[in-house]
């Protein structure tokens, strides 16, 4: 929702937008007065292994970047830190960075009963960013070093532990076989065998499969279990999620 809004306002303001999902990746020609505007979740601490591959595959230096980041608790951790980091390698200037609170959907948390509060924030605080980030520099806080090693760290162990994420899905008795936990998966880590999903060892934790399984079939960790409900953005539609037939 939040990379739509800030579509939404930067074509509002004149501005030519195309939207790439990096999770299929696109072909990102840049120019000097383009300017390239990322939005993720924050994983763990950190950005998704995902995104950190699509920045560091683009052919591009010499322009400008703005950092959206989306986070279910209060603090990105080196999120936002990593990503300026690689970009400035590439000779990319970042000119706005900002983490937004959102709803936190992660089967370890708890969804807030104060979702759809957060969401309108969330919404309203994207599009002022948005209508700022052209006119001046909208740099979040530099992270100190203890908070920057211990995110660091936490996000390494994060994805440390992924090897063992296979483990942690099984589906239910509501499966009817229909595919669609593997159309969606970013990663092409499920496959099906006797009309049954199967998950291999490289998820990126983005729990497409669980939160998006038209029959509620999925669960992860056994922590589904126990009528914790699942959420979803409520103007998502789940079929743009489909990137493999």
């Amino acid at each position: 929702m939040l990379a739509r809004t800030a579509t939404a306002v930067l074509r509002q303001q004149g501005a030519t937008v195309r939207l790439i999902d990096m999770s299929v990746g696109g072909v990102v020609q840049g120019s000097a007065d383009q300017v390239l505007v990322f939005c993720y979740p924050v994983y763990g601490w950190g950005m998704p292994r995902l995104v950190a591959r699509f920045i560091n595959s683009l052919p591009v230096s010499n322009q400008r970047a703005v950092l959206i980041a989306t986070m279910g608790g209060e603090h990105p951790g080196v999120a936002l830190a990593h990503a300026r980091k690689i970009l400035s390698v590439k000779g990319c200037t970042v000119i706005g960075a900002r983490a937004f609170t959102l709803p936190n959907n992660y089967p370890m948390g708890r969804v807030p009963k104060d979702s759809e509060r957060l969401l309108a924030a969330a919404v309203g605080d994207v599009r002022e960013f948005a209508n700022r980030v052209n006119k001046e520099k909208l740099l979040a806080p530099e992270v100190s070093l203890p908070a920057y090693v211990f995110s660091r760290l936490a996000n390494m162990g994060f994805w440390a532990t992924l090897g063992l994420s296979a483990r942690g899905f099984r589906v239910t008795d509501k499966c009817n076989g229909c595919e669609y936990c593997r159309r969606v998966c970013p990663a092409a880590n499920i496959v099906i065998e006797g009309k049954l999903p199967v998950w291999g060892r490289k998820c990126e934790q983005c729990l497409r499969c669980v939160q998006l399984c038209p029959r509620a079939a999925v669960e992860f960790m056994g922590l589904r279990e126990g009528g914790r409900p699942r959420y979803r953005e409520p103007s998502l539609n789940p079929n743009d999620f489909i990137i493999r037939p």
